[in-house]
């Protein structure tokens, strides 16, 4: 959710449930977390933006709603600052590559680990529809890469 050292459960908030907004505003403060990043996007980025801390920023990532981002077109009332960073869409193009570095280097830098994964199987598009067929009776650990193209 916001700048975590350590994960704990604690640190899990659903927004789907009364209070969200609350419980996140108390958990940034008492974490001193002022960067949220936020793979949603639509009404949620909004949302995030206006729960922050004063001082803090929202960096968005992702449209998993399918929607752009939705109340981030001025500040937060406490001077909450949004930057775009929407991995797919047209706003990638419109921020200069100082940010994107700067951007990539802060998450880099909060992450204990490399950043890299392993997967057990590589899979044409062709290919999906049968490899999650087969995993209803046949689970195997590892993810599965998609590739694109041929």
């Amino acid at each position: 959710f916001c700048r975590m050292q350590v994960s704990h459960q604690k640190n899990i908030i659903r927004s789907d449930v009364d209070g969200f907004q609350a419980t996140f505003k108390k958990r940034c403060k008492e974490e001193n977390a002022l960067i949220a990043y936020d793979a949603i996007a639509g009404e949620m980025s909004g949302t995030l933006l206006q729960n922050l801390p004063k001082g803090g920023e929202l960096w968005a990532y992702g449209r998993l709603s399918g929607k752009s981002p939705i109340g981030v077109e001025k500040p937060g009332p406490d001077g909450q600052k949004y930057r775009g960073y929407l991995l797919v869409s047209d706003y990638l193009e419109s921020e200069p590559i100082t940010t994107m570095l700067k951007f990539a280097y802060q998450v880099r830098s909060m992450l204990n680990a490399e950043l890299s994964t392993s997967f057990e199987h590589l899979l044409s598009m062709e290919e999906v529809p049968e490899h999650v067929k087969s995993l209803k009776t046949h689970q195997r650990g590892g993810k599965a890469l998609i590739s694109l193209s041929n």
